[in-house]
């Protein structure tokens, strides 16, 4: 109406407008989103291609360094069109009854075959591995040409010699397949049988109640198997071999709070410290003690010299570290006098191992964690008088 001649504040008066109004102009704002980490954002997303926007996230946490949003991340992968499809399932009607809770490791194993492309001289190959549904870590596998029983057993014995190296009979271990062939055929039960291995098989046209090492095997397609082009089996075994070796200590899951699964199999000291707390013993260790802005290595010393007995918990990951190497030598300096205070426990290592590290720990009485943690507790409470 002011363009057609008519005066701003007739126009401003009969619009009941103030006349500054007819002189905005709406501006066109730039992104305010900070691009500092976009770039590294897509080049996760092009060596992982089958990572949603939460994975991605986390990958850049634990390998980079880099605290980004997930907000960000998902911002960056839609505008360059590098999300990730869901697969859209219909609807059905679920039997829960099928669904499997490990409340602690080596406690239930799920087993199942599939088959891998290993190119045109080669044709089909045979997966099988071996899960464990508590941590999500792939414990035993083997990648051959043929899909015999004794594939599906070379797959549980090796997760028997990794997993419960001091044996399986007292382990109390189940092992959940389908009814396939290989997993029903008499030789794979007797076998079973002698390795005191409970074999639990899931019911006809029910996929759910395998449903961890089906997800495992998803994902080893989607990440590793779809983007690769392999010539030979031994070519797929290894390229599966260093993938399998990443799923375990690198991958994060948000099953077992977006750890590792190797890091989830190691977290045996927390639910051991409440486990004697309950039991009515005074326990000192780094979680309860440390608060915001504590020395560690102050705080270990503390709960050494205070502490009557050390439990000290050998493991792979122990004998990588240089630390805990510290801790034991100050528990043995405090045996001079004869007294007993390492309580050792053998968690995924045998003799042999052990030997290796430290002979004169490796002649020590121990409990391994094959048994279980209540045994473990039974025996440490034993070993300090305390009652059961």
């Amino acid at each position: 109406m002011v363009t057609q001649g008519y005066t701003p504040t007739l126009v401003a008066a009969s619009l009941a407008i103030s006349r500054s109004s007819l002189y905005y102009r709406k501006q066109r704002r730039g992104s305010r989103a900070d691009r500092s980490y976009d770039e590294q954002i897509v080049v996760v997303c092009g060596t992982k291609p089958a990572y949603g926007y939460r994975r991605v996230a986390l990958w850049l946490q634990r390998k980079e360094g880099l605290w980004v949003n997930n907000k960000r991340v998902l911002r960056v992968m839609r505008e360059r069109g590098l999300l990730v499809r869901s697969p859209r399932l219909r609807a059905r009607r679920k039997k829960e009854w099928g669904r499997v809770e490990a409340s602690e490791p080596n406690q239930i194993w799920q087993s199942d075959m599939t088959k891998i492309w290993a190119g045109p001289t080669a044709g089909w190959a045979y997966l099988v591995s071996v899960i464990d549904c508590c941590t999500r870590e792939i414990v035993g596998w083997n990648l051959s040409n043929r899909c015999r029983t004794e594939d599906a057993l070379a797959a549980v014995e090796q997760a028997v010699l990794v997993r419960l190296p001091a044996g399986s009979r007292e382990a109390n271990v189940t092992l959940t397949t389908d009814n396939g062939t290989q997993f029903t055929s008499s030789r794979f039960l007797e076998t079973l049988a002698q390795l005191g291995i409970t074999h639990r098989r899931t019911a006809y046209h029910h996929p759910e109640g395998n449903s961890y090492i089906e997800r495992f095997h998803r994902s080893l397609k989607e990440e590793e198997v779809w983007t690769a082009e392999y010539r030979s089996v031994e070519e797929a075994r290894n390229s599966i071999a260093r993938w399998i070796e990443e799923y375990n200590h690198d991958r994060p899951h948000r099953g077992v709070g977006n750890r590792t699964p190797q890091e989830a199999f190691l977290a045996f000291a927390r639910p051991l410290a409440d486990s004697l707390i309950a039991h009515g013993l005074a326990v000192w260790y780094d979680d309860f003690a440390l608060t915001l802005g504590d020395s560690l290595r102050e705080s270990i010393d503390r709960g050494l010299a205070r502490s009557r007995f050390g439990i000290v918990i050998l493991s792979p990951h122990f004998f990588e570290k240089h630390w805990p190497k510290q801790e034991l030598n100050g528990l043995a300096t405090r045996e001079v006098d004869g007294r007993k205070v390492i309580l050792p426990i053998w968690h995924n290592v045998g003799f042999n191992e052990v030997r290796l590290f430290s002979p004169t720990l490796a002649d020590r009485v121990a409990v391994s964690t094959d048994k279980g943690l209540e045994h473990v507790v039974k025996r440490i409470l034993d070993a300090a008088g305390a009652p059961g």
